[in-house]
């Protein structure tokens, strides 16, 4: 579960590194327009935190699972692909108008 997580997550980790820079060097961005892809990323933030919860409960426990712990899986799996659809989103509309008002060195990008 995790190491899917971390992949779906990988450009989404990317971009906030880069908003992150941006950041410490004073490069102002439309906050309004970056609403969405901080939202992903808490999101992602979320679902990391759900799974390291699910982990710790199962680990080494013998038995069937609670409902606290089946609640918990089902919620990765519902979250899962509507994540990712929520990530393609914000890379393909939500970057792009960052970047327009950015200089060219300073854009966004899962590439980089």
């Amino acid at each position: 579960m995790s190491s899917e997580v971390a992949e779906d997550r990988a450009p989404v980790q990317k971009l906030e590194e880069q908003l992150e820079n941006l950041e410490e060097e004073n490069i102002s961005y439309d906050q309004d327009d970056a609403a969405p892809l901080k939202e992903i990323i808490r999101k992602y933030g979320e679902l990391n935190s759900r799974i390291r919860t699910l982990y710790s409960q199962i680990d080494n426990y013998i038995g069937p699972w609670t409902s606290d712990q089946k609640a918990q899986f089902e919620y990765y799996s519902s979250m899962k692909p509507k994540l990712k659809e929520e990530r393609d989103q914000v890379i393909k509309t939500t970057v792009p108008n960052i970047n327009k008002g950015l200089k060219k060195e300073h854009r966004l990008s899962v590439e980089k």
